[in-house]
């Protein structure tokens, strides 16, 4: 594990200096090897066939992002929800892991950035799908973000959404050496298998993904208002059981128990973020500003 942590030891480098710095910090806080702490915010690049499910939305016309992020359920008390202010980017309100320095959240330039995890068989060894919505976070429009993705490549197995207070967007997919950018009219909806390219899964399949997507599609379609209230309706349904878009906790082969570990919804107009603990459909969110 640590001759692959130190390629993207310096994967990471080259694409910003500041994040490696940022990196070895934490390790010596945490009296670690920072080869490890390298290999974390890899993982998705390392473990390419090994990954769970989320659903993640925007709205364009009301500038609504949300997300739910199914994993282990051990992770759920460790969610922590990070602020970071530096004098040369945009404060950001950021959900992640202990470790990880780059996750889902917005920043104080109305930008806001989800992901969902894809799988391929094609090589992953570009810059770390973690490290680069870090990088997402730290851009002050969508025109900057863009540029940092032309820059970093392909190269990963995952599927990044950028929304902005502007209700503009970018959907990009990434299958290893290919990426497909997508588009839509009314909301932008994605799971976790490919929607724009005949990419084959490897490892595990995602079997609840197509499930969620269409039911997802429609609870969106019903919505009389693509509001706050909607995308909390869409992104709390259970009406699946186990493949729920709000995964109850279930037996997983390798991970043990695991579903939807949160939910946050991003007003990015407001400069506002929402998180719900858990899977219950009836549990509460808690607001944050930036």
């Amino acid at each position: 594990i640590f001759t692959v942590a130190k390629y993207f030891r310096e994967v990471i480098a080259d694409l910003n200096r500041d994040y490696s710095i940022e990196i070895e910090a934490l390790a010596a806080a945490a009296k670690v090897d920072p080869l490890w702490v390298y290999a974390l915010n890899a993982r998705s690049e390392i473990l390419n066939s090994l990954a769970l499910e989320c659903t993640a939305v925007f709205f364009p016309s009301s500038a609504l992002l949300g997300q739910n992020w199914d994993w282990s359920a051990s992770l759920e008390r460790l969610v922590r929800l990070v602020t970071i202010r530096s004098a040369q980017s945009p404060d950001i309100l950021m959900l992640t892991e202990p470790g990880i320095i780059g996750k889902i959240g917005c920043n104080s330039a109305g930008l806001g950035v989800c992901l969902n995890i894809l799988s391929c068989p094609r090589p992953t060894r570009g810059v770390p799908v973690h490290i680069l919505l870090r990088a997402v976070l730290d851009s002050t429009d969508l025109g900057q973000a863009a540029e940092v993705l032309k820059r970093a490549k392909p190269g990963r197995a995952s599927h990044i959404m950028i929304g902005s207070a502007e209700g503009q967007y970018l959907s990009i997919e990434y299958a290893g050496t290919e990426q497909y950018r997508l588009s839509a009219d009314r909301w932008l909806l994605h799971t976790n298998h490919y929607l724009g390219g005949d990419v084959p899964l490897s490892g595990l399949a995602f079997a609840s993904s197509r499930e969620r997507y269409h039911r997802a599609t429609e609870v969106a379609e019903q919505l009389e208002e693509r509001n706050f209230d909607g995308m909390q309706q869409l992104l709390s349904d259970q009406t699946k059981g186990e493949m729920s878009i709000c995964s109850p906790y279930h037996r997983h082969e390798v991970l043990g128990d695991c579903g939807t570990v949160c939910t946050l919804i991003m007003e990015l107009e407001k400069r506002q973020l929402y998180i719900k603990r858990g899977n219950r459909e009836d549990g509460n969110f808690k607001k944050y500003l930036i």
